[in-house]
């Protein structure tokens, strides 16, 4: 297992022992992880990170797309939710 890049804050830590100890069913952590955004991106402000699986047909599918609109993968999937959210409201 490899330890934390960055140190865990006192609310991770009661939220994991919480865990642990069976008080709580899922982890409870109030503060999602943030990242500073990349020199060279053109985006501003923080990110939030979400590591989500997906079948393979649509990676490829949706990495096909974005390739042939010119843009990043990761690009085209915040357009596809930020039109997703728009259409919902």
């Amino acid at each position: 297992m490899a330890l934390p890049k960055k140190p865990i804050t006192a609310a991770q830590m009661a939220a994991a022992e919480e865990f642990i100890s069976g008080k709580t069913q899922e982890p409870s952590i109030t503060q999602p992880h943030t990242t500073l955004p990349n020199p060279k991106n053109e985006d501003k402000g923080k990110f939030v990170t979400y590591n989500a699986t997906m079948p393979v047909e649509i990676h490829a599918a949706a990495k096909i797309a974005a390739i042939k609109r010119g843009i990043s993968l990761k690009k085209y999937i915040i357009e596809a939710i930020e039109e997703k959210n728009i259409r919902e409201k």
